[in-house]
């Protein structure tokens, strides 16, 4: 891997309210032609970018608002 960096996200669900954060681990690969390949790590385990797909750990819907978000590079 070319860089890795650490996101720490803030989301807050637009069905029930509750808020929480989650952080993960983006593996970045620089190809050949400079085109960038990401990886999405959480706790470990591959995982679709942090920014879609979230669901509510409380209620299970997908209706997550991505409040925050903070990258650093690792």
């Amino acid at each position: 891997m070319d860089e890795v960096r650490e996101i720490c996200c803030r989301y807050a669900c637009l069905n029930c309210g509750h808020e929480w954060h989650d952080r993960f681990q983006e593996l970045v690969h620089i190809g050949r032609g400079g085109e960038e390949h990401d990886l999405y790590l959480r706790r470990g385990v591959p995982c679709p970018n942090p920014e879609h797909g979230t669901r509510c750990p409380r209620c299970g819907v997908l209706r997550v608002h991505l409040a925050d978000e903070h990258v650093r590079s690792v």
